[in-house]
């Protein structure tokens, strides 16, 4: 018989056994690149319309193990304190099932922040820009700690009804290295048409608080704005990039010049991780036309997880 089994829930928590079982019998969305709702290509969803599951279906273990597996996650978690104070973590026993048990969690739904056109909705860019800022605080709040990292996409991060901001993502990531801060910082830099030098500047006045918070050598703000220097950026965007980069510093004066060859030799291109991306592939191969960079090699994974595999075939195959 079907049951599902809470896993440590707080004695305040909204969900009961009940309620979790008839969710997971709604019908069940996977999450991916392209879908509705993003996440791994092996995550089950189930949207309720108040809260959302997650069904952990790469996990096949068995209920002792499924059981030490959550009991851990919960440790961290309540220890990091970045989920919302209601999540709740569950064992479902499907019918006729065998020994390996569905591991899951259930959230109040929250919108996340990649969710354009509703933060648009209910929220000015001025707003917006203040949840990215406490999505980086949050990250280096957890890396200065526990040196972890947070997952920076914005699918990752969400807020509820009273503006209040949560990370979405089971997971956290060893390491200790700034590199992924200045690689979102670029993504966003890239990928936010509506982020102008204004609001990137309060941006990185904001960012520069937190790490001269949460780290007592302010050479982390070299580490953060020389690193978001080194990524790519379009000439259309490095306004852009320029006064993120100065709020960074601050009083500071540092000069920003775009990356520029450092010989007159040839150059080749080393392309690679497209994952079914053309427009990424496209931006990639313009930005090389415009160098006169017409070499280069392929490194592979051109398909996979991405929504234009055909198309990026036929890109490559076209070079």
């Amino acid at each position: 018989m079907s049951h599902v089994e809470l896993i440590s829930p707080l004695a305040d928590s909204p969900y009961d056994s009940e309620s979790i079982l008839a969710a997971c019998h709604r019908q069940q969305v996977m999450a991916g690149p392209g879908e509705a709702l993003t996440g791994r290509p092996v995550t089950a969803l189930i949207d309720t319309g108040s809260d959302m599951l997650k069904l952990r279906t790469e996990y096949q273990l068995p209920a002792s193990a499924a059981r030490r597996f959550v009991e851990q996650a919960i440790k961290r978690e309540r220890l990091l304190g970045v989920h919302h104070p209601d999540k709740t973590w569950f064992l479902w026993t499907p019918a006729g099932g065998d020994d390996t048990v569905v591991i899951g969690n259930i959230t109040p739904r929250l919108l996340a922040l990649n969710k354009y056109d509703e933060l648009n909705e209910r929220y000015s860019p001025s707003s917006q820009i203040g949840f990215m800022a406490q999505m980086l605080d949050d990250y280096l709040a957890v890396l200065a700690k526990d040196e972890l990292s947070l997952d920076l996409c914005l699918s990752n991060f969400g807020v509820d009804a009273d503006d209040h901001l949560f990370y979405l993502d089971d997971d956290f990531y060893p390491g200790s290295s700034l590199t992924m801060l200045s690689d979102a910082l670029g993504t966003w830099v890239r990928a936010l048409e509506w982020l102008d030098e204004a609001l990137a500047a309060a941006l990185g006045k904001m960012l520069s608080q937190s790490l001269r918070q949460h780290f007592s050598d302010t050479h982390v703000i070299t580490v953060v704005a020389e690193g978001l220097r080194g990524v790519f950026i379009p000439p259309q965007r490095q306004a852009v990039a320029k006064a993120l980069i100065q709020a960074l510093y601050g009083d500071q004066t540092f000069s920003y010049q775009a990356p520029k060859p450092k010989n007159n030799g040839s150059v080749m291109a080393l392309i690679g991780d497209i994952h079914g991306n053309a427009p990424a592939l496209e931006c990639a191969l313009e930005y090389l036309a415009g160098r006169g960079i017409d070499h280069g090699i392929m490194l592979g994974d051109v398909v996979g997880y991405g929504p234009h595999p055909q198309q990026c075939v036929e890109m490559v195959q076209a070079l």
